[in-house]
């Protein structure tokens, strides 16, 4: 009897081993391993690279993207993102490009996406080789990347570019938009991330050079006859020759280092640009950027883990934000 129990027994822990292991075949089997969820990633990150078309900069030190679908020759009728990419830096821009017989000189666009309408002043620059054509190229800050987004997504998309006198309408067509989402697609792959965080809105002053230093350039505004300091490092690209006298357009970017109900803080630092102070009702806030309207006006300001914030908001509280001013790239006129 004690005989063959111990056999009945043993057989049963026997086939219980057996089912045991059977069942840890199947889930390592239906696992998924973190070598093919790399591979995959990057094997999907290829494929979208593979898709743009790469010129390098070799002084600047800048690698362009674009997709293989956008015509490379300025005089066509076109509205395109690109990407530009230095180092670990990796920023989009927007170019909307009109060709005709005729001058328009524009100077703003609106965009009609299905049922919404974007209407923008812009400004355009224009040249003349056996046919007219009209750009206006920039980075992509978050009222560029609202207007994008709605081509992508709509069904008929019309843009009219107008000039105090005329005007052209063009549709956008089905080839444009693709190439509009690969070329995010292959600014989220270059960034590494899964959705779109584009650097700030850029803002633009023309003067002439009352200072320099490594890190502060001092400008005379043209129109207001008022002195701004803007800093500069070694990302802000500099075309021509910067000299104390010089004619110089910047484009820069604002970076908030307080934000308070009350007054801002503004601190005097020993080196780098001054800060100012812009006060107005909050507009938007998240993790990145910060919004304030003022004369009409929305004044979008990148801000960090630097960033100091007093107080609670919503949105709709006044607010006051010190914040500095950094240049991207330098004209000299």
């Amino acid at each position: 009897m004690n005989g063959r129990r111990r056999k009945t027994i043993g057989a049963l822990l026997a086939t219980m081993l057996l089912v045991s292991c059977a069942i840890a075949l199947l889930d390592a089997a239906d696992e998924p391993k973190a070598t093919t969820k790399s591979s995959t990633s990057k094997a999907a990150n290829l494929d979208v690279l593979q898709k743009m078309r790469q010129h390098e900069d070799k002084i600047e030190g800048v690698t362009w993207y674009h997709d293989k679908s956008t015509s490379s020759t300025p005089n066509r009728n076109n509205v395109y993102l690109y990407i530009g990419r230095k180092g670990a830096q990796v920023w989009l821009r927007l170019r909307m490009q009109y060709a005709g017989d005729s001058w328009l000189f524009i100077n703003g666009f609106i965009v009609a996406a299905d049922d919404k309408r974007f209407e923008r002043r812009a400004r355009f620059q224009r040249d003349y080789h056996t046919t007219i054509w009209e750009w206006h190229d920039t980075v992509v800050g978050q009222e560029e990347l609202e207007i994008v987004q709605a081509i992508i997504a709509a069904k008929n998309v019309t843009i009219r570019y107008s000039g105090d006198k005329y005007y052209s309408d063009r549709k956008v067509s089905p080839q444009e938009k693709q190439a509009l989402k690969n070329v995010l697609d292959a600014y989220a792959a270059l960034r590494g991330v899964a959705d779109t965080h584009p650097e700030p809105r850029l803002y633009q002053v023309t003067g002439s050079v009352l200072g320099l230093t490594n890190d502060v350039i001092t400008v005379k505004k043209d129109i207001y006859n008022e002195k701004w300091e803007v800093g500069q490092n070694k990302e802000t690209t500099v075309n021509g020759r910067l000299t104390i006298g010089s004619r110089v357009t910047i484009l820069y970017k604002l970076l908030a280092t307080s934000i308070d109900l009350k007054s801002a803080r503004m601190d005097t630092p020993s080196s780098g640009p001054r800060s100012y102070q812009v006060t107005g009702p909050l507009v938007k806030l998240n993790d990145d950027f910060i919004t304030v309207a003022k004369d009409n006006e929305q004044w979008e300001m990148r801000r960090n883990s630097e960033t100091k914030i007093n107080g609670q908001f919503a949105i709709g509280s006044r607010v006051s934000v010190a914040y500095k001013m950094s240049a991207m790239s330098i004209d000299v006129k």
